[in-house]
């Protein structure tokens, strides 16, 4: 039987996961992106694991290895990412975020950043203060996580 801090734990698990969902589906919907929201989970996902081979993205992002195959072939052909030659496997290729892909990346973030802005400003400063301690708490949080696929 899960103790009470074990079931607290897990409930903020559910609910940090939730808010943060829901903020970064409002700020997609609502920026000007000029890259679909799928195509920018992939740039995001090489952004943070580096060149990857097809199938650890694909595991990385939870779908099947074709599905991923074919938003590489779409991305490769707009110029946003590019394979190479792994230099651990001569036959298997690594997929890396060309410089247009980072920059759309960068833009897509700065976008969604625009987007909430004014909800952020309508808040109030001790609103924002504690969003402020709140989001420093997550990137803590996060750069402490372990890099695994």
């Amino acid at each position: 039987m899960p103790s009470a801090t074990s079931s607290r734990t897990e409930t903020l698990a559910d609910d940090l996961l939730g808010a943060v969902g829901r903020l970064t589906r409002w700020a997609s919907r609502n920026a000007d992106l000029t890259v679909p929201t799928a195509a920018l989970r992939l740039l995001a996902l090489l952004d943070e694991l580096g060149p990857t081979r097809i199938g650890d993205l694909a595991r990385a992002d939870n779908i099947s290895q074709p599905t991923l195959t074919v938003q590489v072939d779409r991305l490769e052909r707009a110029g946003l990412v590019a394979r190479q030659s792994d230099p651990e496997d001569s036959r298997a290729v690594r997929v890396r975020l060309t410089p247009q892909g980072s920059a759309s990346l960068r833009d897509a973030r700065s976008a969604r950043a625009a987007a909430l802005t004014p909800i952020l400003e309508a808040a109030g400063p001790e609103q924002r203060a504690r969003l402020r301690e709140a989001a420093d708490a997550l990137t803590r949080l996060l750069r402490d996580l372990p890099a695994t696929l």
